[in-house]
């Protein structure tokens, strides 16, 4: 609800005055605030002042609420998050889970490892080492296979603008020393780049420059993408996995499942669930278990994580987004497993996406899941059995696109989890980006537009992403340096689209499924007042 306060926020006093219409009221108003100051008065609970962000809290965190249902209510984000696109601040209950999910990350980063050197930087001094240290300025979140990272060599051409890296640190579970220090040694190296240039004009010193972070799988934080936030989960999961390998894998009589089987997925016994590696790893997670009472937000994810670290501090969130359609051939293209699960060529493609979105489907509860008899029958989210119920079972996009392999043995039995599908899916995402970060932190670009075979669509492109970026404006000569870089794979995985004909019925299924996407893609982002729209964009004919 827009502007609901959680248990225990302070609002500032007052506040529930600025929105009264009536003039005669504002001195009145005034007084009252004065008062509530001194006497430390708090705005009433139903005032709708949204609460301020705060430091970092300590890790401790509220006891978590029983599992949720399978049958999730369909709850969409705040409705100012999209509405009017700014960020939904995080509660002091999400801050300390977020602390809880990854300590040594919060160690590592002010205000426990020292202070940021002012009001916007992201850098600091630590002060155990007495090194400074730093946090990119800007990240380049993806796509995957839509040349994120070559965009950002061009941009790293600009004379303001440092090498960047690509670590994957925000969606694997890396060691925030190496990401810290390797930042550092980019800003290091062109500050010596800086003392050997006795030509350089106009430019700044490295310590004021930018440093950027092109990490595609940063965008669509797919459960396999949000290991930082689930590193209980998974080493429950291999552990118990690795127990349930001493356990025969020969089928008893006519039962359905091995031991082996059992053990990982659970089995009914005289119409008791008895949980498996996954449903008690799930009943375990942080995130699947939280309260969502005390919270901003229907679900936290890398997005969050990557604003609690930042606290206040300035970043900026690039996307390079490519044609759906586009982008799921060049996937299905570069990894060969693929054609080998469902063959190659037109027909595997078709195969490839067809069932991914069944899958998909499935989640959602849709009608994939079949229906027996007279009663609507859904699966079991934890035995994946057949069972007769009043109504029929449903899952939110959002819920299956985040924890897709993680709510049951049938999702987690897909083959690859429908990943390249669900990382497609950047409506989703990118509306939980904004959502923690708000629009003007965020800006969306088409890959057809960053590489263009026009110049001027291209240069137009780097303009508008130097001018958000706060970078001053390029010189012609410097703009065209940066335009020029091409090469290496990610720059050819973007420009090349094999000549290989999807069927009509293939292109209607992708339209049809990622419509949503799109359109979310629309709303938070706009059309450029020349440039095609991204419902025409996003729709293969």
């Amino acid at each position: 609800r827009r502007g609901a306060m959680s248990a225990g926020a302070v609002a500032t006093p007052g506040g529930w005055c600025k929105s009264s219409p009536l003039v005669v009221l504002s001195t009145l108003c005034a007084i009252l605030v004065m008062f509530a100051t001194l006497l430390g008065v708090n705005a009433p609970p139903d005032s709708g002042v949204i609460v301020e962000k705060t430091p970092m809290l300590s890790n401790s965190i509220p006891p978590a609420r029983p599992p949720a249902s399978s049958l999730t209510p369909d709850v969409s984000p705040p409705s100012h998050s999209v509405a009017k696109h700014e960020p939904v601040l995080l509660t002091k209950h999400e801050l300390g889970l977020l602390r809880s999910l990854d300590p040594g990350l919060f160690a590592s980063l002010p205000p426990d490892a020292g202070s940021w050197e002012d009001a916007h930087s992201p850098c600091f001094r630590d002060e155990k080492s007495s090194k400074r240290k730093c946090l990119p300025n800007y990240h380049v979140i993806g796509a995957w296979q839509s040349g994120g990272q070559a965009f950002n060599a061009k941009l790293c051409k600009h004379p303001d603008v440092l090498t960047g890296v690509a670590l994957h640190f925000w969606n694997e579970p890396k060691p925030v020393t190496q990401y810290l220090d390797s930042v550092t040694e980019q800003i290091r190296l062109g500050a010596e780049a800086d003392e050997d240039d006795e030509n350089a004009e106009n430019g700044k010193s490295s310590k004021t420059k930018l440093i950027g972070d092109a990490s595609p799988g940063v965008l669509a934080n797919t459960w396999t993408e949000s290991q930082r936030l689930h590193l209980g989960f998974k080493e429950y999961v291999a552990a118990c996995w690795k127990g349930c390998q001493n356990q025969s894998d020969v089928f008893v009589n006519e039962e359905v499942q091995s031991s082996r089987r059992k053990c990982i997925d659970g089995e009914l016994i005289d119409g008791e669930y008895k949980d498996g590696c996954m449903a008690k790893a799930s009943k375990l997670d942080p995130l699947l278990n939280w309260d969502t009472t005390k919270s901003a937000h229907v679900l936290l994810s890398v997005p969050h994580l990557l604003r609690a670290a930042y606290g206040n501090q300035s970043v900026k969130i690039v996307a390079v987004l490519r044609n759906p359609l586009a982008r799921l051939k060049a996937a299905f293209r570069k990894y060969p497993h693929y054609a080998k699960e469902f063959g190659d060529g037109a027909d595997g493609f078709a195969k490839f996406i067809k069932t991914f979105i069944d899958e998909f489907e499935t989640c959602m509860g849709g009608d994939k899941q079949g229906e027996e008899g007279d009663g609507t029958y859904e699966l079991n989210r934890d035995t994946d059995q057949m069972i007769q119920t009043e109504e029929p079972l449903k899952r939110t996009r959002q819920l299956c696109a985040y924890h897709f392999e993680s709510l049951g043995p049938r999702q987690e039995g897909v083959f690859y989890h429908c990943d390249q599908l669900i990382k497609t899916m950047y409506g989703t995402f990118l509306k939980t980006w904004v959502e923690a970060f708000g629009k003007k932190n965020v800006l969306a670009l088409r890959a057809e537009d960053v590489f263009s075979g026009d110049s001027a669509t291209r240069k137009k492109t780097l303009r508008k992403t130097v001018e958000f970026l706060g970078l001053r404006e390029p010189s012609d000569a410097e703009l065209h340096t940066m335009d020029s870089v091409t090469g290496g794979e990610d720059y050819a995985t973007a420009v090349t689209d094999d000549d290989e004909e999807v069927d009509q019925k293939t292109k209607r299924l992708v339209n049809d499924f990622f419509r949503p996407e799109t359109e979310t893609v629309s709303d938070l982002f706009g059309n450029d007042e020349e440039g095609m729209s991204w419902m025409r964009w996003g729709t293969s004919v």
